[in-house]
């Protein structure tokens, strides 16, 4: 594979394939460079470097993950509390590396730059606006941005057990975020 026909997403699929092997310690541009069959210079044009590409899958991961998730999928706001947060575990357990990137780069070495965190916080806050919608329909009681904070922490704690192989009842990973989220509802519900 020459340079000119080495793409950024060749290179950011090489970068997770290696990612998903190795770990973040493992990802080296020779390494990501190695699994697309190019040059590190790929890698320095694309992104300049380790930081680049990390904070390029930090950022596309996000945009992934939104993707997965959106918001309003219905006319009940808690429902899609609910089914957001089912498609998030879904995500998590069909990308486990790169989520585990987005969730726990800092324990891997990583620390993502200010855009990539930025992508984060974006994240965050749109799930906001679904837990918003709630609170002004009148389904919850309580302070929009506190709730989306409690409401979609949970599920990491979640999904970190599943993904950290904690035993789970077989096929239980979506039964335990609904059942989770949904108590945590019933305790933020309306009077």
């Amino acid at each position: 594979m020459t340079l000119a026909k080495v793409s950024r997403d060749a290179l950011v699929a090489a970068a997770l394939e290696v990612l998903a092997n190795d770990g973040v310690r493992g990802l080296t541009v020779r390494a990501v460079s190695q699994r697309a069959g190019c040059s590190t210079t790929g890698i320095y044009t694309h992104f300049g470097g380790k930081q680049g590409l990390l904070d390029g899958m930090y950022i596309d991961g996000y945009a992934l993950l939104d993707a997965s998730t959106p918001g309003q999928l219905s006319t009940d706001a808690g429902r899609d509390i609910v089914e957001s947060l089912v498609l998030y575990r879904r995500f998590a357990v069909e990308h486990p590396a790169l989520y585990l990137l987005m969730f726990a780069s800092r324990a891997q070495g990583y620390v993502p730059s200010a855009e990539a965190a930025d992508a984060a916080n974006a994240s965050l806050a749109a799930f906001g606006t679904t837990v918003s919608r709630a609170v002004t329909a009148g389904a919850l009681d309580a302070d929009p941005k506190e709730a989306a904070w409690h409401l979609w922490g949970a599920p990491h704690g979640y999904v970190m057990l599943e993904l950290t192989g904690i035993e789970m009842a077989e096929g239980a990973g979506e039964a335990v975020v609904r059942e989770g989220i949904g108590r945590m509802l019933r305790g933020y519900a309306a009077a």
